[in-house]
């Protein structure tokens, strides 16, 4: 063998040596992942990359399942624990994208079904298609707590029976501590939630990571709960050039004042941090 061609298959070994490597160090790391899915939600929680949570699942555009072969090593074939916040259309389309490729333990979501009979059916096919793989079907509401070692999810809204008819207003809210980091996930509710909520934590909401509300609408804009909450970082999810001008000017300026930081998935792309 020539000397060339030695020195290149050792470039080639040290090259896929570097990427094992990187690879076998982030399966130790736990991580937070606010997901690009275009114009829709998704947030993932991953501890060692062996137990992961997936709060919402974006439209059904094929997103999600790229950015979960990106942040998942490829043999990871498992969402543990699938959340879904309330039943429009871009945050639970994904789901049946996901429930063909992964096994899914458990799916948890408010018992709200969408109103319109078109999307109604689709939401149907879905939970089928989770009862088909074994999946658990569970309803969760205020009160209720998910545990996982040291970590903790306490959902602090909607109240049942749901005191709005809006679907957004009953998102099912997430407050969530990992390894001591506040983290507070609100789907899409607006001022009628964020009133109640404040109502009844307004001295225990302050986070480190808030996931902005509906996409950054001003109809979301209520500033008691948003100054109670004083987040460190905002992160808004939201697709590029979306026909509902989202996020607000109005909701981005008042952020600017309250938080350290602004994320905007329609600009920064995936979001991650280690906790």
């Amino acid at each position: 063998m020539s000397k060339q061609l030695l020195f290149f298959f050792l470039i080639i070994l040290l090259f896929f040596n570097f990427f094992l490597w990187q690879e076998i160090f982030s399966l130790n790391k736990n991580e937070i992942c606010f997901l690009s899915v275009g114009q829709g939600d998704s947030e993932m929680i991953s501890f060692s990359k062996k137990t992961v949570f997936l709060i919402d699942a974006g439209p059904r555009n094929g997103q999600i399942l790229w950015q979960l072969s990106e942040k998942l090593p490829f043999f990871k074939r498992r969402i543990d624990l699938a959340i879904l916040s309330h039943p429009d259309i871009d945050h639970y389309g994904g789901f049946l994208d996901v429930v063909k490729k992964y096994e899914i333990g458990v799916f948890l979501y408010n018992g709200q079904e969408p109103k319109s009979q078109f999307l109604k059916e689709i939401f149907e096919k879905m939970l089928e298609d989770f009862s088909q793989k074994g999946t658990k079907i569970v309803k969760l509401s205020l009160g209720d707590k998910i545990f996982y070692q040291n970590n903790s999810c306490q959902v602090i809204w909607p109240v049942i029976p749901f005191l709005s008819k809006r679907t957004n207003e009953n998102s099912l809210v997430l407050f969530c501590s990992l390894a001591g980091k506040k983290v507070l996930f609100t789907g899409d509710i607006g001022k009628f939630a964020e009133k109640r909520i404040y109502s009844l934590y307004r001295d225990n909401l302050q986070v480190d990571i808030l996931k902005v509300p509906h996409h950054g609408s001003k109809s979301s804009l209520e500033e008691k709960f948003f100054l109670s909450l004083k987040p460190k970082i905002s992160i808004i999810e939201v697709g590029k050039g979306n026909p509902y001008n989202f996020p607000s000017t109005l909701v981005t300026n008042f952020l600017a004042k309250i938080s350290n930081q602004i994320i905007r998935t329609d600009k920064q792309g995936t979001y991650c941090l280690s906790f």
